[in-house]
Order: C-alpha cells, then sequence, then structure tokens
C-alpha cells in the first residue's frame, strides 16, 4: 500500500481499491496518478470550504496489497474474498488510530472496477464504519456474500440510506459485460445487460462531462492514447481519476462528504 499526504494528521483519509490486472509491479504508476490526481483536488476543494491552506489535510492510500485478477480469473470470486480480508483488517485499523490520535472527519473508500466487490466484501466484515463507498466501472458484487447495500457498514445519510456511490461513463463498455459474464450484481441500474442482475439503493452521479469538467470515455482510471471501440481503454486524459474529468471532481467531493459540491447532482 502506497499513502499520500500525512496518514497520521490529515483531515480525511480515502483508500483506493484497483480492479484486474493491478499487482503492484504492473500498476504503481497508473495508481500513482490516479492518486496525486485524487489528493490535489481534494485540497482544492478543502481550501475552497475555508480560508488558510488546507495542506495536509487529504491523506489517500493505494491499496494495492491484494493479488489481482487476470483476465481469465476475473470472472472468479476467489480473489475479491481473499483480498477483503486483509482490506477490512487495515480500515479497522486505520479507525482504530486515529481514534487515539487525530479523528477524521472524512473516512472513505473509493473503488475500480474488480475492486468493487473486493471493496463491498471488505466492508461487509469491518466492525467499524467508513463514511462512504464509491464504485467507479463497477464489474458488479458479490451475490453470494451480497444481497443489500444495507449489509455495507457504511454510515447512513439523513434519509437514513448507506452513503455507497456509483458511476458508469457512458463509453465504458468493458465494466458491464465483465459483470454480466461472472453473474455480479451490477450497481448501475443502466448498465445492467440483458439477462444480468442488479442491485438497489446506490447513489448515482455522472461521469459524462459538464462544463468545462471533461468525460470519461471508457474503462481506465488513467485513460492513455486513444479510445478502443468497446471502451476497454478510456482515452489520453479521460479515465475514471484523470485530472480536469467530471468524475474525479466528483470522487473528491464525495470522499469529503461535500456532495453537494457534486457536479450535476446525485440521484437514487
Amino acid at each position: 500500500a502506497l499513502g499520500y499526504g500525512d496518514l497520521e494528521h490529515s483531515t480525511s483519509l480515502t483508500w483506493q481499491v484497483p480492479g484486474m490486472a493491478s499487482d503492484a509491479h504492473a500498476a504503481l504508476s497508473t495508481w500513482n496518478t490516479a492518486s496525486r490526481n485524487l489528493q490535489s483536488q481534494q485540497e482544492q476543494l478543502l481550501v475552497g470550504a475555508a480560508s488558510g491552506s488546507a495542506a495536509g489535510a487529504a491523506a489517500v492510500i493505494a491499496f494495492l496489497a491484494y493479488d489481482t485478477p487476470d483476465l481469465v480469473t476475473v470472472l472468479s470470486a476467489r480473489s475479491a474474498r481473499v483480498g477483503s480480508r486483509r482490506l477490512a483488517a487495515e480500515l479497522d485499523g486505520a479507525t482504530a488510530v486515529r481514534r487515539r490520535t487525530t479523528p477524521l472527519s472524512a473516512h472513505a473508500v473509493v473503488a475500480h472496477s474488480y475492486g468493487t466487490p473486493v471493496a463491498a466484501n471488505a466492508l461487509i466484515r469491518t466492525r467499524e464504519p467508513v463514511q462512504s463507498f464509491t464504485m467507479l466501472g463497477s464489474a458488479g458484487l458479490d451475490d453470494e456474500w451480497i444481497r443489500s447495500l444495507e449489509q455495507l457498514h457504511v454510515e447512513r445519510d439523513a434519509a437514513g440510506h448507506p452513503r455507497v456511490f456509483t458511476t458508469m461513463a457512458p463509453g465504458d463498455g468493458l465494466a458491464p459485460i465483465g459483470a454480466r459474464l461472472a453473474g455480479r450484481l451490477q450497481p448501475n441500474p443502466r448498465a445492467v445487460l440483458p439477462g444480468g442482475a442488479g442491485i438497489a439503493g446506490a447513489h448515482v452521479f455522472d461521469s459524462g462531462g459538464r462544463g468545462r469538467l471533461l468525460a470519461t470515455d471508457g474503462h481506465s482510471v488513467i485513460g492513455e492514447g486513444t479510445r478502443d471501440p468497446l471502451g476497454t481503454h478510456a482515452s489520453a486524459g479521460r479515465g475514471y481519476l484523470d485530472a480536469q474529468t467530471q468524475s474525479l471532481r466528483a470522487v473528491a467531493a464525495i470522499s469529503l462528504g461535500v456532495t453537494e459540491q457534486v457536479p450535476g447532482g446525485i440521484g437514487r
């Protein structure tokens, strides 16, 4: 796991959980960029919300600490179930340490692709709730372990709903196929393919671009090169956590607990 910012004294702490083919040797560069982008965007929002500098107020951890699946094993639940044990322990450990040192105003989990069943499985194992859980291009949740989002140890909003958020880029063709082939539950209602199954209750936000904020046009967390026809890869600058994207701004706002700053708003 790789940390960014002051992990002991920051006011917010966000965990990022990667998906397929993201073992550290293969994904460190991508998640280094994604983590720096998110931390920078969080601190910009914090500066806008209060006078003075927000340096050190936001910390991010890239959780490159489970054996991620490949193109063959990605349809299996095994990696998500095994990886969830360590993630759950890390989340509860962070909560316990911070309770004794500097309490967190925001403790969030952000997961991409196959990372979403890893994180969801972890959040039914934890003893303590996190403030929010955000899914980007979800490859679906493990239907043998999770039947309702109410099972997740995530704080509730004023209406009593768990603070679970999700987005699926209009150009992301890979995640819906992955969820359908694996028989997992898709949290994005418009991304459920024929014969597939969904899971209701998440708060949905848009990643299709708004104003000067760019659209995410493929499945990648960081876009490189040109988008392919299926949207397996996003084009340069148009991944879910690329700078200047609507998706990144939304994730930063949600993870800080300032959902009123999500561009385009949030629905259910």
